[in-house]
């Protein structure tokens, strides 16, 4: 239950029904530890954008980004593009591939 607290966004009600707790403050309790990461570094982002005034909408951007991956065949683009766009998601796979690479 972990992993999937850490896959769904920290999303406590969705591991709940889930795992069969009655309670989500066992969710918490017990699992919660693992979005510790995310939420510091969610702070963190904050911290960054409102002291550094940036602009955090991504219709007003100042430069347009555009990155182009290719995409293996038999995967779905407009899913992996929703995927990829999660920053929960980006961040774990991220780190997935960082603890591969070592």
């Amino acid at each position: 239950m972990t992993y999937k607290l850490k896959l769904n966004g920290g999303d406590i009600k969705s591991v709940q029904g889930d795992s069969g707790h009655s309670q989500v403050s066992m969710v918490t309790d017990v699992y919660s530890h693992i979005i510790d990461e995310d939420r510091k570094r969610n702070a963190e982002l904050f911290e960054e954008a409102f002291y550094g005034k940036k602009n955090l909408n991504p219709q007003m951007a100042d430069t347009p980004m555009e990155k182009t991956v290719a995409v293996p065949e038999g995967i779905d683009p407009e899913l992996l593009t929703k995927v990829l766009s999660n920053p929960e998601m980006a961040a774990l796979l991220s780190a997935l591939a960082k603890s591969m690479q070592a």
